[in-house]
């Protein structure tokens, strides 16, 4: 998981979820906003839900993105990020530098699909 998300990513969501096996069991849809607990207090009494957490909006993947892109790039590291947890805490095999290089390279091509921010209505 760090060699996705870096090794301080990695490590504030550890720390934010309690733990390895709490962050293993955790579905990526709260993974994605893990961190944001002010922000879901908010939702709870009637403000928009959070689009994704500082820990993973501080990734370059997604903090780099246009505007329009970031939600789409976010969800799509929450599972990848979900995954390479289960597989590290599981005794699964880790990712290697070349799936991390797969995983980036389809950052590379959401970015590519949305060159352009939708229209406004």
């Amino acid at each position: 998981m760090s060699l996705l998300l870096g090794p301080l990513g990695a490590a504030r969501l550890v720390v934010l979820a309690g733990g390895r096996e709490r962050l293993a069991r955790m579905p990526s849809g709260s993974l994605q906003v893990l961190g944001a607990s002010g922000a879901m207090a908010a939702h709870r009494r009637g403000a928009p839900p959070p689009k994704h957490s500082p820990v993973l909006f501080s990734l370059p993947q997604v903090s780099r993105s246009p505007r329009w892109v970031r939600g789409k790039i976010a969800r799509f590291l929450a599972g990848k990020a979900s995954i390479a947890v289960r597989m590290d805490h599981f005794d699964g095999e880790p990712w290697d530098e070349e799936r991390i290089a797969e995983i980036n390279q389809e950052c590379e091509n959401i970015r590519a699909r949305f060159p352009k921010p939708p229209k406004r209505r």
